[in-house]
């Protein structure tokens, strides 16, 4: 079976056999819209940095307003 009818069959491909299809498909300059910039942030930092904003969001409870005098 070839790398094509394999793809078209299960899904499955190796990053070889992509890029052979891209470029046999003239749409090989398309690849790189497909990988973010290594510039930005990763996924997990994205979830890490709104998580840490949810944890600030939170309101803290009351504190008891007994007052203590002193003598």
């Amino acid at each position: 079976m070839t790398p094509l009818k394999r793809f078209e069959k299960t899904g499955a491909i190796t990053l070889r056999n992509l890029i052979a299809i891209l470029r046999a498909m003239e749409l090989l300059e398309n690849f790189d819209g497909v990988f973010p910039d290594p510039d930005s942030p990763s996924p997990l930092d994205i979830l890490a940095a709104e998580q840490k904003k949810a944890k600030r969001a939170r309101k803290r409870a009351p504190r008891s307003s007994v007052a203590v005098s002193k003598k």
